[in-house]
């Protein structure tokens, strides 16, 4: 019989999860050529144009994939509900001692005068968690936000997830019909996808900030996640192939 030994997370998984932790909360010390210098609240890497068309693609694939599954029919009636939707591809959480938890993600609001949606708003999560843990986690993430109140917390400023705004965390494969009920009463509803050792993807105690630096790169200029609600330029054909995925 092989000895038992805990599983050492990829030098990959890490360095994602160290820029991740930095994405929101301005952190420095990831080390191997992962020195950042903070410019930002929300970022501090240097983006291109290209890794913001990359994530809006892997966004829809992620929303395609879970609005396919049979298990997951109700997720089109949150989406329906929903004032906005953000979509993480991929969360990662991993580590020995220090568990880091993060990614990037995209938001789509719909414009208050009509059920249209709009352009994307670039966001980024993050969360530290002590204690002994090992193991590497990646799980595709979907946020409904169905309160006015939570989308203007997010457009104004980080918001820590289950003390600024409320929190339902739902597993996938069914139990979406209590966020698409009438009386629910939440700000947030989060469905995910999870791979790897721990249980299941927690957000509770995470920090939700718009990327100041990936909105920077996909609008050729500084701009704010109120300002970009308000464009009303055609889309990319990316962006309206979400548009597509995310229905009426």
């Amino acid at each position: 019989m092989q000895p038992f030994t805990l599983p050492i997370p990829t030098r990959r998984h890490m360095l994602f999860a160290c820029s991740a932790l930095a994405v929101t909360f301005g952190v420095a010390g990831c080390t191997d050529n992962m020195q950042t210098n903070s410019t930002s609240t929300a970022s501090t890497t240097t983006a291109s144009a290209s890794d913001q068309m990359r994530l809006i693609d892997d966004a829809r694939a992620t929303l395609n994939s879970f609005t396919s599954d049979p298990q997951n029919r109700s997720i089109r009636d949150m989406l329906s509900r929903a004032r906005a939707v953000v979509v993480f591809p991929s969360l990662v959480k991993g580590g020995f001692i220090v568990g880091v938890e993060g990614g990037r993600g995209v938001l789509f609001a719909r414009h208050a005068s009509a059920r249209n949606w709009g352009q994307p708003v670039f966001m980024g999560i993050a969360d530290a968690s002590f204690g002994l843990q090992a193991g590497v986690q990646s799980a595709e993430t979907i946020m409904a936000i169905y309160s006015d109140r939570a989308l203007e917390k997010l457009l104004t400023d980080k918001v820590k997830l289950g003390a600024d705004v409320s929190v339902a965390v739902i597993g996938a494969g069914g139990g979406a019909e209590a966020a698409t009920a009438s009386n629910f009463s939440g700000d947030i509803a989060v469905i995910s996808r999870a791979k790897g050792l721990y249980g299941g993807v927690s957000v509770e105690g995470g920090v939700l900030a718009p990327d100041d630096a990936y909105n920077r790169a996909y609008y050729g200029r500084s701009v704010t996640p109120r300002e970009i609600l308000a464009m009303t330029n055609t889309p990319s054909n990316s962006v309206q192939a979400m548009h597509t995925t995310l229905g009426r």
